[in-house]
């Protein structure tokens, strides 16, 4: 979350949204915090605009840091859902890391990968949405039906299924025995 390609806005968006509909949201915020000081002037235009975001919608007590560290399984406990809201990204494994725990992952259809259909080729396109208005109403919809738990164990299904140690190791080995 401590740069501009990590999206926080659309994150706290996300959160402004849910918390007008009535649901009391709590983004975790994990890692190395935004140093200002550090940063470029682009970066640091950008996150003012956060903290704009967050006074102007009163968010404060809605966000929470968990301070950096290598073994993240402790913090994602903490998580119903785990957002990807990056302009960019890889295969972004964290959102692997969380499924295989059982969180709920949200995706943003990557905008600036979009052209090549990058993240429907590593996730389900259940999870992936277009804009922080779609991630909310799945988001509404999941806690006020009561599907959370059924969509946790989805998604630790898919993230085993699909990226467990052994099947990316028989991955790897017909690469590179073809």
């Amino acid at each position: 979350y401590n740069n501009k390609n990590k999206n926080l806005l659309l994150s706290l968006k996300l959160i402004s949204l849910l918390k007008d509909r009535g649901l009391k949201p709590v983004l975790y915020l994990m890692g190395h915090p935004f140093v200002k000081d550090d940063a470029p002037e682009e970066e640091q235009a950008y996150f003012e605009k956060v903290e704009k975001l967050i006074s102007e919608n009163s968010l404060e007590p809605h966000i929470a840091s968990i301070p950096y560290t290598p073994i993240i399984d402790e913090g994602i406990k903490k998580f119903n859902f785990i957002l990807s809201t990056s302009f960019r990204e890889g295969t972004h494994e964290s959102l692997i890391q969380a499924m295989l725990r059982g969180t709920v992952p949200v995706i943003r259809k990557w905008p600036f990968l979009a052209q090549y259909e990058s993240v429907e080729q590593i996730y389900d396109q259940s999870w992936i949405f277009q804009n922080a208005e779609e991630m909310a109403s799945f988001i509404e919809q999941t806690m006020s039906e009561g599907k959370l738990e059924q969509l946790q164990d989805s998604a630790k299904e898919e993230a085993t299924k699909r990226y467990a140690f052994p099947v990316v190791l028989d991955q790897y080995k017909s690469l590179i025995l073809a």
